[in-house]
């Protein structure tokens, strides 16, 4: 029966059906049946953007938050589908919900989910290009120039719910990288001091070098060749590689090519690669491969391949 109320409420216009859709929620019964729990939820994202303000009203009121359904089942999902929307409504919609949070938790779950939908949001075209067929073999150089830009639209009255939230010992991350994204000063800074602290747990400071590394700051870099020169496990290693790809200054491929022979499994074939993505690295590092310092069979092919997008004979 209460399936059948959800999937007729969805079907209602907003003024008869979230009515409907409040009574289910707050029977909570439901919050185990995945089944029920997500035609409710189907229900309200069928109104969240007709009849945004009405919503917004009804999952903002106190009430709301004190019921473990719409709790746990509703509200995050809300804030992901509005900040995915790209809109200036949709945005202030947003900075309702972040400001209604009766307490800590539930800001920081928000938070969360906020940043999740506004990395899914809109995105500009990236152009006519080849597709997919070479994506595998092609140079990180040409990969970087091809990236999709994001077109994010954060409100003026969300610029403000975050701001109110910022503290200078911030450590929400979720908090700190959307700011940062944004241009925050404060917030990069904040990043910055996190990566490079050694005191700050390691999923943290991969999350604050990824967030720096994405917006251009220059000022990872250092800390992203620190990750490689100490004794990390290896998967932050490799992400430090990735991040390091999006910048190319020489003194990265010189680090790099120093950093090589100290290297070994997985490391040392990323480290390959991060060289051959950028032109001037990989001219250095076949020159080794050339004069002996490095054995040629510790390059792949498939390695290799990406050299002839180039184009330099």
């Amino acid at each position: 029966m209460r399936s059948q109320l959800a999937s007729t409420a969805k079907r209602l216009p907003a003024a008869d059906g979230l009515p409907i859709i409040t009574r289910l929620l707050s029977r909570n019964q439901d919050e185990e049946d995945p089944h029920i729990a997500l035609l409710l939820w189907w229900a309200v994202e069928q109104h969240a953007t007709a009849a945004m303000d009405e919503v917004v009203k009804t999952f903002t009121a106190p009430p709301a938050w004190q019921t473990p359904l719409i709790d746990h089942i509703i509200l995050e999902r809300l804030m992901r589908r509005y900040a995915a929307e790209g809109t200036a409504p949709a945005s202030e919609a947003c900075a309702r919900l972040l400001m209604a949070a009766p307490t800590a938790g539930q800001r920081s779950r928000l938070l969360a989910a906020l940043e999740q939908g506004l990395q899914e949001g809109p995105q500009e075209p990236a152009g006519a290009g080849t597709g997919s067929l070479f994506g595998t073999f092609a140079a990180a150089e040409k990969r970087q120039e091809n990236q999709e830009k994001r077109t994010v639209c954060v409100s003026p009255g969300l610029c403000k719910a975050l701001a109110r939230l910022w503290t200078e010992d911030a450590v929400d991350p979720s908090l700190i990288r959307i700011l940062t994204r944004l241009g925050d000063v404060p917030a990069r800074g904040r990043a910055l001091a996190l990566a490079t602290a050694p005191v700050t747990r390691p999923p943290l400071r991969e999350s604050m070098l990824q967030v720096l590394s994405e917006t251009g700051d220059s000022r990872c870099v250092e800390p992203l060749l620190n990750v490689l020169k100490g004794k990390n496990q290896e998967a932050f290693k490799l992400a430090a590689l990735g991040m390091l790809q999006r910048f190319d200054a020489d003194e990265i491929g010189e680090a790099l090519l120093a950093l090589y022979p100290q290297c070994s499994g997985q490391t040392r074939a990323r480290i390959i690669d991060t060289l051959l993505g950028r032109k001037r690295w990989a001219l250095a590092f076949l020159w080794r491969v050339e004069s002996g310092q490095i054995a040629p069979t510790e390059v792949t092919v498939e390695q290799l391949r990406g050299v002839a997008l180039y184009r330099d004979s």
